[in-house]
């Protein structure tokens, strides 16, 4: 997977794009990202899985897509449109079959193939190395996912 920009700080006032879409926004760190864009008036779009507690960031405006990065037939719906997908998703704190393989790896490869099908400019994952600040990475649509 080619790395194109690394920063230790998110700037999220730099995304100007039609539709932004959030995995893992139901998690503490997709939360607090979904919270900045809709307070900015991005159009954001979050995935949800069955259970998901979503509520609060309905009512603040994010519209919902029912998808999970294990299974890849239910993501061409949720990438359908956006310009963005911004994911912290992760398999941390999961068991069962959220395994590292299952989510961080085949999971988020699912991710960028129906991103890129959907035709979306730009990919960011998310996450915290250890005790750091955030920080992440962005993949052009045009890479690959292998």
């Amino acid at each position: 997977m080619l790395v194109t920009r690394f920063s230790s700080r998110a700037n999220l006032n730099t995304f100007e794009f039609t539709v932004i879409l959030v995995v893992g926004a139901t998690g503490y760190l997709g939360g607090i990202i979904t919270r900045s864009l809709l307070q900015q008036s991005h159009a954001v779009r979050i995935t949800l899985r069955p259970n998901s507690n979503h509520s609060d960031l309905i009512g603040l405006g994010a519209k919902a897509a029912h998808a999970d990065l294990k299974d890849p037939d239910s993501l061409p719906a949720a990438c359908k449109g956006i310009d963005v997908v911004i994911t912290t998703a992760n398999s941390a704190r999961r068991g069962g079959s959220d395994t590292v393989a299952a989510v961080d790896l085949n999971g988020n490869r699912n991710l960028i193939n129906a991103a890129r099908k959907a035709l979306c400019t730009t990919i960011h994952f998310h996450f915290r190395l250890r005790s750091r600040p955030l920080a992440f990475c962005s993949i052009p649509s045009g890479q690959s996912a292998n």
